[in-house]
């Protein structure tokens, strides 16, 4: 009974899967948008990663963290610990050291994230108190 189910959510899924990419297909400038405000979010955060770094007089190329920025990125998104803490900054000190930085392995991801949650933190009001 457990394969028919299994079996059930993987054509369910590629189902779903398929009537997306039809959408796109009949929508071909929503497809680009979401690529153009997805590649526009990435450079951003490449470019506050940059800045952390340079705030904490790591001297790299900005192309390294290009690389870097979005590793850590996908690091922090995995569940292993309350909101990625502690797991994006252990990914920041092999991958900074990888890259050749001397110092700031895991203070760079650390101030990202800090950025973030202040950020947040910033913006709760407006989001929280406006109208329905």
């Amino acid at each position: 009974a457990g394969a028919g189910t299994k079996g059930g959510k993987l054509r369910g899924f590629l189902a779903e899967f398929a009537l997306a990419l039809g959408a796109f297909r009949k929508f071909p400038v929503t497809f680009l948008g979401a690529i153009a405000v997805s590649a526009t979010v990435h450079f951003i955060l490449v470019v506050v990663y940059a800045l952390c770094a340079r705030a904490l007089n790591v001297e790299l190329p900005f192309g390294l963290h290009a690389y870097v920025a979005p590793t850590l990125t996908l690091a922090n998104g995995l569940p292993i610990s309350p909101a990625g803490l502690g797991v994006g900054e252990a990914a920041g000190m092999v991958l900074y050291k990888a890259v050749g930085a001397s110092h700031g392995f895991a203070e760079i991801p650390a101030l990202v994230h800090t950025i973030g949650i202040s950020v947040a933190l910033l913006c709760a009001p407006a989001y929280l108190l406006r109208k329905r």
